[in-house]
């Protein structure tokens, strides 16, 4: 699973922005998927696709057709048109894939 070091690596740092934030929920979630926005399927194994098809999904949406177009500004934007409950179950798929990356 060496070849996931890279997908680990973004998705711990995002863990640990959710945990050592002390915004609101949005805030906390803009600044995890500012780390992890870059990464796509491809980084995933199959277990985990679904996951980040979850998180992807609900957030890229509605970002510019182009990656090189996003910016903090976009993801923030995007995702304070969010409701709470979406935020928080983000939040906690975030979380489910660091710890399913950690057993593999």
């Amino acid at each position: 699973m060496e070849k996931y070091n890279y997908t680990k690596d973004k998705i711990c740092t995002a863990v640990l922005l959710l945990a050592s934030n002390t915004g609101a929920i949005k805030e906390r979630i803009s600044n995890a998927f500012s780390i992890i926005y870059s990464l796509s399927e491809k980084d995933f194994d199959t277990d985990l696709k679904e996951d980040w098809n979850f998180i992807y999904g609900n957030i890229a949406k509605n970002f510019p057709l182009s990656q090189q177009s996003v910016t903090s500004d976009s993801i923030f934007s995007t995702i304070d048109k969010m409701d709470e409950l979406t935020c928080k179950l983000i939040a906690e798929r975030i979380c489910i894939l660091d710890y399913k990356l950690r057993l593999n």
